[in-house]
């Protein structure tokens, strides 16, 4: 099994009033060889409505912090009730090899109702 390097974490338990899940860890990672780059989030969804799915933008940056690529309406599809935890199974390939932080931005939450 490969051995995988942390590269950056952004803070534990990120909540924006309103939204109705919890971004519980989100980490950018590479292999030893530093031939991929990709990122794994754990979400938890904290609505009482089944979530089924959820749109986020992840911004990647450089060691100099300069945005290197952007993935745009990224999708996960959970079909998630209250406190079900979803994401951490699908990595998110970045392109390039030369990420080195990341911000995180949820879009859209869509409920299995069709509201938004």
């Amino acid at each position: 099994m490969p051995e995988y390097i942390e590269l950056s974490r952004l803070k534990d338990n990120l909540y924006r009033e309103g939204c109705p899940v919890i971004v519980e860890k989100a980490g950018l990672f590479t292999n030893e060889t530093r031939t991929v780059v990709f990122a794994v989030l754990r979400i938890r969804s904290i609505s009482d409505k089944v979530i089924d799915s959820v749109l986020f933008d992840l911004h990647i940056f450089d060691r100099t912090n300069k945005e290197i690529e952007v993935i745009r309406d990224f999708q996960y599809d959970p079909k998630a009730e209250r406190n079900d935890v979803f994401g951490y199974e699908r990595e998110i390939k970045i392109i390039g090899t030369q990420g080195a932080s990341f911000s995180l931005a949820i879009r859209r939450v869509l409920f299995e109702d069709e509201s938004v």
